[in-house]
């Protein structure tokens, strides 16, 4: 179980890493350059029709990219909620009291016993 956490919170990073990618990609798409063009007899710009396309062609490809990198970024959470889940999981659950013995050996402590000759818990050095 533990290795499946592992695995999963690999993958859910390489799918944010995607997603990332994506967004980036989305965010940086290439409109054409002449949207505009200069009229003799008429001031200011005008569009034509051609970088209507042009440019509507563009905002498709990065729709579609934005489409992707929200579908990786779902897929990133869900496998970091698994990879969560199966860690959780992959931790023993204690179901009984510890010992005294259990109890005092996490803190350096030897001969942890009373009835002993010598007495009680002696600090280990």
């Amino acid at each position: 179980m533990r290795y499946l956490s592992i695995a999963l919170a690999v993958a859910g990073l390489g799918t944010a890493i995607w997603a990332a990618y994506r967004w980036f990609k989305a965010s940086v798409v290439k409109f054409p350059d002449n949207l505009t063009v200069e009229v003799p007899g008429y001031t200011g710009p005008h569009v034509t029709v051609n970088a209507l396309v042009d440019t509507h062609a563009v905002l498709v490809i990065a729709s579609k990219l934005n489409k992707s990198a929200a579908f990786w970024t779902g897929v990133s959470a869900l496998l970091n909620a698994l990879a969560a889940i199966a860690g959780t999981l992959a931790c023993p659950f204690r179901l009984k009291e510890p010992t005294v013995r259990e109890r005092n050996r996490g803190f350096g402590y030897r001969n942890a016993n009373p009835e002993r000759p010598g007495g009680g818990a002696h600090r280990v050095r």
